[in-house]
């Protein structure tokens, strides 16, 4: 679990670098809703399948793995902490339950399998926004520990996850296409992201980035296609 004063200062971090605004009127305040709700619930869904593959340096073989991921339904409770920034809200609180999915695949250096689906297990989620322009960014993981087979899951961490950061928004439903990146969280930017955890990841951004198994000469994770995820969520103010 993620210390709750960690995702706060992201959560500030990320506000303030992304130029929630400039508005700070008193009057521009209260117009937004978020600035005086204490509470928020509801649900959020993301969609991730993507593929990476490339060649094992110094042999003929090729290695190829497969993410397929997706959470449905999964409840979101966010309580608002107190904010010393003027004109800033922030909401900090968990996911949990619905359904995730997980069929992952590796192929070519030893064949392996992780799989799972069932609730998502209980995992930080945070919003950040500004009173002002009222755009607010969401940041929701789930996570789910997955049953693994064959030699290639060996050595492999079995607890599995996906992440999404909204992009700036002032609705509180919505439904997007994000660009998948290794380092997705609600500092990433104002696009929103989606990023991915466990069983074989490193091997994955090992592969997009450089279509090999090791390093050699590699464009930076920045300049990495790491796919595109859907993702959904819908929040209410509430108890």
């Amino acid at each position: 679990m993620v210390p709750r004063l960690i995702v706060v200062a992201a959560i500030v971090a990320a506000a303030c670098g992304a130029g929630f605004a400039t508005a700070t009127s008193p009057a521009a305040t209260q117009r937004c809703l978020l600035a005086s709700v204490e509470r928020l619930h509801g649900h959020a869904a993301m969609t991730f399948n993507e593929s990476a593959n490339g060649v094992i340096p110094g042999t003929p073989y090729n290695v190829a793995v497969s993410f397929n991921r997706q959470a449905h339904n999964v409840a979101v409770h966010l309580k608002k902490v107190k904010s010393r920034v003027p004109g800033y809200y922030f909401f900090v609180g968990g996911s949990s339950g619905g359904s995730f999915a997980v069929d992952d695949a590796n192929t070519g250096d030893g064949e392996g399998t992780m799989k799972a689906n069932g609730p998502s297990l209980p995992i930080i989620a945070g919003l950040g926004g500004h009173a002002g322009p009222c755009r607010y960014q969401l940041s929701v993981s789930f996570r789910i520990r997955a049953t693994p087979s064959g030699t290639a899951a060996d050595g492999y961490s079995t607890t599995v996850g996906t992440t999404f950061t909204t992009p700036q928004s002032k609705k509180l439903t919505g439904s997007t296409i994000v660009p998948a990146a290794d380092d997705c969280d609600i500092t990433y930017g104002t696009a929103g992201c989606a990023g991915f955890s466990g069983g074989w990841t490193t091997k994955f951004v090992m592969l997009k980035r450089c279509g090999a198994t090791s390093a050699g000469t590699c464009p930076s994770a920045d300049d990495t296609d790491f796919g595109d995820a859907t993702i959904s969520w819908s929040l209410s103010p509430g108890p």
